[in-house]
């Protein structure tokens, strides 16, 4: 081992030996989403800049959201399947909306055409926040809109599971 020290290879056998172990014990990284999903995580602040959720049976989140006065919307990518029940809550403070579209409906600049696929059919647990539980009519990718009124804020983070 010395020899591989000063040749400086030391840290990439650490390395290939974890990722090996990972690989044989099962581990995976969790997905980002990324090509995978279709589209690449970027700030929310537009759908050509959504950030990609990878909705799992397990509670995930997304947390250290803000949506400030100037900036009032955070868009989420993801993939979805028919036949699923899919939640999607805010928590934090302020009193956002949650719109659910298909990719269809929406351009890259956020213009919408069409209703909503689904909207908050209630507000969250903690009174103000919004809450969609719902089952798609197809397969295919979507996105979620959280969106404020202007002169409002709101920071927090969204839960999602597939039910």
């Amino acid at each position: 081992m010395s020899a591989l020290k000063k040749l400086g290879l030391a840290p990439i056998l650490v390395a290939l030996a974890f990722v090996t172990a990972c690989s044989f014990l099962g581990v995976k990284k969790e997905s980002t989403g990324g090509a995978s999903a279709g589209q690449k995580s970027g700030d929310g602040s537009t759908p050509a800049k959504a950030i990609v959720i990878v909705p799992e049976t397990t509670l995930k989140s997304r947390a250290n959201l803000a949506i400030n006065t100037t900036d009032n919307v955070r868009w989420f990518y993801m993939k979805l399947q028919s036949g699923k029940k899919y939640y999607f809550e805010t928590f934090g403070n302020g009193d956002p909306d949650a719109y659910v579209y298909h990719k269809s409906q929406v351009k890259g600049d956020g213009t919408i055409s069409g209703d909503a696929v689904v909207m908050n059919q209630d507000d969250g647990r903690q009174g103000n926040n919004a809450r969609i539980i719902f089952s798609p009519s197809k397969t295919g990718e979507y996105y979620l809109k959280i969106l404020l009124f202007a002169g409002r804020a709101w920071s927090g983070k969204l839960d999602y599971r597939i039910q």
